[in-house]
């Protein structure tokens, strides 16, 4: 039987964020989540698993969260998922820079879980 969960993916090269926030999404909803380490294999999950959402740090190894971010709108299988960066990454270049490369939204870390699946929600309802 298929899954009727909402599926995100989060893209993330530092293993202990990645951690901290799947746990928390895991514990405070009813959400399918997958991980991927860098930008090559997020992408090629993304292509294959068909994520509801992305989440995406900006600094990863191999290629970073912008690349990833463009390579997925550039591709026709993942163009219109919806791209959440969480990033410790705040200056105003840096938003700027993952909302041109087709980021949705720019949000800095440490974020609060309830605002983040309040952004989370916003995309996906």
């Amino acid at each position: 039987m298929m899954s009727s969960k909402l599926k995100i993916l989060y893209i993330e090269g530092h293993t202990t964020i990645r951690d901290v926030y799947c746990q928390l999404l895991e514990q405070t909803t009813n959400f399918e989540l997958d991980t991927a380490s860098n930008g090559i294999e997020g992408q090629a999950k993304a292509k294959t698993w068909q994520p509801d959402l992305i989440l995406i740090g900006l600094r990863m190894p191999a290629m970073d969260g912008f690349e990833t971010t463009q390579a997925i709108r550039n591709h026709p299988t993942t163009a219109n998922i919806p791209i959440i960066v969480l990033s410790a990454w705040a200056s105003a270049n840096h938003k700027e820079h993952a909302l041109a490369a087709g980021a949705n939204e720019h949000i800095t870390l440490p974020v609060d879980t309830e605002r983040l699946i309040r952004r989370i929600n916003h995309y996906l309802t």
